[in-house]
């Protein structure tokens, strides 16, 4: 704490010591300024002294007064008295002063600040330069607030100075700034110096504002950051306006003069409600809510009437409303010592920005009255010492309420997990009667399907021996009982495919085939069926490749589908199956020419969960109902899907799409939930996803196949994230797999660290948090892959 105060006493020492100027250059007397023992050629000289001062007149340069002139040091007329009375604001005058040089200098040149608020300038009578349209009439009179570099060329090393200056519109009239007399070279210096630090301060200010804002946006119920953001743009309003350099007085013509001083005057109680604003965000006190109504009301009513007033009564309006706010300024600053010395900590960091802020006031009013010199760097240290305490108190409150939140969404995230786990837990009984139950189907299943394949060949035999004499009876009831023996073993075939794919024991067997073995296995598997009704089955492959499926089951939906067909397509017709690839997807058309469908039927079978009604085939064949729904389950397994795309007298056309396996993520996570979130999400990009939910399921899968991508959780049953990647590198056997992790535990940022310490950083590219929502999360995973999809291409 005692070096905080010896830092800002030192602040102090050192603004207050920038409010005095050690003379170094010579000053007028009587109107008359001797530059002969001045080198004017190294350095300009400002034009201070005394100034030959002719109040309610404008002479001509050549004429001289009737009357002798009053002697004054440059300074607002309304602070001079004559015959005992105070100049007003409103009115005109001539300045004169005499210069002496030790020699002609032909390149000399006046810097002439604002001086308010018109004026013309003579050099040895002659006019040089009008600044806005100075007069003696109110009503011709035009202000402007440009600031100029004039080229003099005077006659002699002995010349007159003239400025003839009317002010009707600014609460500040005549000579309040320094004219510099000087070469150009070290003029347009020092003014470029001046230029250069209002756009340092103004970048400075832009940076500060911008920062604050994007706090703001990552937490946007902290509106005391957008607030002393806005504020931070705000105050570059009168800076570009007011400030010595008036950068937009001298980029636009006078004629939007008033607009711009209208602006600088409205940005006043923007500043102010926005920097009352962030107080009373901060001291949250009730008591005080009525009294921030009246102040906003104020504020208002003086905005609007900066809008609406004559250009006359701007200034007038003016002065009592920043007297006002800067009582509001003191009492904030002992309002808040009172909060400090209570003990908020919080408030003691307001309590010094508002120091500062001030300081700036006192500093700025000190100029005003002529006690203090213009020193525009202190003007943007103690802006700066005002706003940098402030961001930095906000960057602190919205970095905490952020670790705050993270580490809640952790606590929540892992209260989900548990949930889930628990649930998982009460269900096992369930699962176990489930698994039981179909266990018992597979079974009896095998049992049951051997005689009765036996039965069929039986009944061939017989067949193929009957007598001539008894072959048309004997022949039809073979045939009934060859049908019902196809029909029983169709059944068992079903239920050992429904029982395979149920349990939980066994899950799809992903591989990589091509589509001519899966032609040659579909062909194998319906030969028996499509010869027996003389049909021809046409396979037509229009886009040759590797498939990324569980073949078994995948060629069972084929073979459900054509078998169908088979059933009803009358003999001796064809049956085309087709394959295409197309939008990331594997197409199969399976097209007979038999009794078709209606147009409610398809819509039923369209229909997600619906199951057809039970027809006989041509041949009076009974279907079982178990394919369609058999199917289904498949497809849904794999993302795909099953339709009917046509349907009528002549025949019915199906379609079956499966995603394409171009981009394979294995994707392991054993929070159901957020796995299916997640997988959702990559499939919206064209991957396909293989999900397991744990690590040893997912070692069985990396057994079977490399996938383009692993994304592993790193917290997980039986096998967790990293010894997953541990027992990947030992059956790796030199194949590349990027491989990344995700952890309700990882921190918003990179966490290259963790991956080192754990001694897995080889292998894994980078850890993700949960935290983040998941679509981003998938961004982000798809980023990084891509990024690493560069290197290699690259190397």
């Amino acid at each position: 704490m005692q070096k905080i105060k010896d830092a800002i006493f030192l602040l102090l020492l050192l603004f207050i010591s920038g409010c005095s100027e050690t003379v170094t250059h010579l000053e007028s007397q009587k109107g008359i300024l001797d530059l002969r023992r001045f080198d004017i050629h190294t350095k300009p000289t400002p034009l201070v002294g005394e100034w030959e001062f002719y109040w309610n007149e404008f002479l001509d340069p050549r004429e001289t007064p009737a009357s002798g002139p009053y002697y004054l040091n440059p300074r607002p007329w309304n602070q001079i008295e004559i015959g005992g009375k105070t100049l007003p604001r409103r009115g005109f005058a001539t300045y004169r002063l005499n210069v002496i040089l030790s020699e002609p200098v032909d390149d000399l040149v006046l810097q002439i600040p604002l001086l308010h608020t018109a004026y013309r300038l003579y050099v040895d009578g002659d006019l040089i330069h009008e600044n806005g349209k100075a007069s003696t009439d109110p009503n011709i009179h035009k202000p402007s607030y440009k600031t100029q570099i004039l080229s003099i060329k005077p006659k002699s090393n002995r010349f007159q100075i003239q400025l003839n200056i009317s002010n009707y519109s600014h609460r500040i009239c005549g000579m309040k700034e320094i004219i510099h007399l000087g070469k150009f070279q070290q003029i347009n210096s020092t003014y470029q110096r001046k230029e250069l630090l209002t756009l340092l301060g103004i970048s400075w200010l832009a940076f500060l504002g911008a920062f604050n804002i994007c706090l703001y946006y990552l937490r946007r119920d902290f509106k005391r950051s957008l607030y002393l953001g806005l504020s931070c743009f705000f105050v570059i309003v009168p800076i570009i306006t007011l400030r010595d350099t008036r950068i937009l007085f001298n980029l636009f013509s006078d004629e939007y003069c008033y607009t711009f001083i209208r602006l600088a005057f409205v940005s006043l109680p923007i500043n102010l409600y926005l920097g009352g604003s962030v107080l009373y965000s901060v001291i949250a006190d009730k008591r005080f809510k009525k009294t921030f109504f009246v102040f906003t009301c104020i504020d208002l009513l003086y905005g609007i009437l900066m809008f609406v007033l004559p250009n006359y009564y701007l200034t007038l309006v003016s002065i009592p409303f920043e007297a006002g706010a800067n009582l509001m300024l003191v009492s904030s600053i002992l309002y808040l010592i009172f909060l400090a010395v209570k003990g908020n900590q919080e408030i003691r960091i307001f309590l010094i920005s508002f120091f500062f802020a001030a300081l700036i006031i006192v500093y700025e009013s000190l100029f005003y009255y002529n006690y203090a010199t213009k020193r525009d760097w202190l003007f943007f240290v103690g802006l700066s010492l005002f706003l940098l305490p402030l961001t930095s108190l906000m960057f602190y409150l919205v970095m905490d309420s952020l670790r705050m939140e993270e580490f809640a969404m952790r606590e929540l995230v892992k209260s989900k997990e548990d949930l889930e786990q628990r649930v998982k837990d009460r269900t096992g009984e369930l699962e176990n009667a489930n698994r039981w139950k179909t266990n018992l189907i597979s079974l009896l299943s095998h049992d049951l399907q051997s005689p009765l394949i036996g039965l069929k060949f039986l009944l061939h035999n017989i067949q193929s021996r009957l007598s001539p004499s008894k072959e048309e009876e004997v022949d039809k009831l073979i045939q009934m009982g060859i049908g019902g023996v196809d029909n029983s073993i169709q059944l068992i075939r079903h239920l050992l495919s429904i029982s395979r794919f149920d349990s939980d024991s066994v899950r799809l067997r992903y591989e990589f085939f091509s589509s001519a073995d899966l032609f040659e296995y579909v062909n194998k598997e319906v030969e028996m069926s499509s010869s027996s009704k003389s049909i021809n089955i046409i396979l037509e492959d229009h886009h040759p490749g590797i498939i990324f499926a569980d073949k078994t089951l995948l060629g069972e939906v084929i073979c459900n589908l054509i078998n169908n067909s088979i059933k009803f397509s009358h003999s001796d017709s064809e049956i085309i199956l087709i394959h295409k690839r197309s939008d990331f997807k594997d197409r199969f058309y399976v097209k007979d020419f038999g009794m078709g469908m209606t147009e409610d039927q398809i819509h039923i079978f369209n229909t997600e969960g619906s199951d057809l009604q039970k027809k006989a085939g041509t041949l009076g064949e009974v279907g079982t109902g178990f394919g369609l729904s058999l199917s289904r389950s498949i497809l849904g397994a794999h993302n795909g899907s099953i339709t009917i795309l046509s349907g009528n007298r002549e025949g019915t056309e199906f379609l079956i799409q499966i995603p394409v396996g171009d981009k394979i993520l294995l994707l392991v996570e054993n929070s159901d939930l957020y796995r299916k979130e997640t997988a959702e999400e990559f499939r919206k990009h064209n991957w396909l996803v293989v999900e397991s939910s744990n690590g040893l399921d997912a070692l069985s899968h990396l057994k079977q196949f490399t996938p383009h991508l692993l994304l592993t959780d790193v917290e997980m049953p039986a096998l967790g994230g990293i010894e997953l990647v541990h027992e990947w590198a030992a059956i790796a056997d030199g194949r590349s797999l990027p491989i990344l992790m995700m952890s309700s535990s990882a921190p918003l940022f990179s966490d290259q660290e963790f991956l080192k310490i754990e001694g897995i950083d080889e292998w894994v590219l980078e850890r993700f948090s949960k935290l983040i929502v998941v679509p981003d999360l998938v961004g982000k995973v798809i980023e990084c892959f891509e990024s690493y999809q560069s290197k290699i291409q690259f190397k």
